[in-house]
């Protein structure tokens, strides 16, 4: 989360930033990759999906933004044909939900399709759609403020897939504002490395070792943000933390 809107007269980030406000923060940031899994369409079975005009009409509702109208589609579908394409249409429920903010239901619409995915097919334990199926979990926590939860699950996407740095990011936002800094550092460490041109990280890694009163990384961690992004509008407040290491 882009500490812009934290004021670092006092840089005591930990108190200005609380859990209640991460994901907003994340947003705003653009940080949380939140994504649909599988996008507004299931993976399997392809075929049928492209075939069948009603899961075609439901999914041009979708992208419309009428999300009403396709979940009682779905719905619909799901009843009339409750032997097909069972963690797939859970996927596309669920993301009906999720637009709609229904969180809860979309949780459980989530939750049963990563089941049936393992159930089905005991082999795509490691598949990047699992990943993106936890990452959706994780972000739906986050917007619910149950950051234990989103932390679970987040963890689980990276499991899979260890090269997601916006879900890593998201990851260290959480232990951050946990007060969890040693522990953020590593996974804030970690972004950079899958992608050492994204800025983010950097004046996070700042904040977290400030925190830490490991001031020379702070210094690094800033004067990297900085070589990165010298027109960011953060650039100020980094340059007042800067100042402040200065004296310390």
């Amino acid at each position: 989360m882009s500490k812009k809107t934290t004021g670092l007269k006092k840089h005591d980030l930990a108190k200005k930033i609380t859990c209640g406000t991460i994901f907003a923060l994340l947003l705003l940031t653009g940080a949380t990759g939140f994504s649909f899994p599988f996008s507004t369409q299931a993976q399997e079975p392809q075929e049928n999906l492209n075939t069948d005009r009603t899961l075609e009409k439901a999914g041009n509702l979708f992208k419309q933004g009428r999300y009403e109208s396709a979940l009682a589609i779905y719905l619909d579908y799901r009843e009339q044909n409750p032997g097909s394409m069972k963690s797939s249409i859970c996927i596309l429920i669920g993301n009906c939900y999720a637009s709609l903010q229904r969180f809860d239901e979309a949780l459980e619409e989530y939750k049963s399709a990563a089941e049936k995915i393992i159930q089905e097919t005991p082999g795509t334990k490691n598949t990047t759609g699992l990943a993106e199926l936890f990452a959706a979990i994780g972000d739906i926590y986050l917007r619910q403020n149950k950051f234990a939860e989103a932390e679970k699950y987040l963890k689980k996407s990276i499991e899979i897939n260890s090269t997601d740095y916006k879900i890593i990011f998201n990851i260290a936002e959480i232990l951050f504002a946990a007060g969890k800094f040693e522990e953020s550092i590593a996974y804030y460490e970690w972004a950079t490395r899958i992608n050492p041109g994204w800025p983010k990280p950097y004046i996070q890694l700042g904040y977290a070792y400030m925190e830490k009163n490991q001031n020379q990384q702070a210094v690094e961690a800033f004067n990297t943000f900085l070589q990165l992004s010298p027109n960011s509008p953060d650039a100020e407040s980094v340059k007042e933390a800067l100042k402040l290491l200065q004296k310390r």
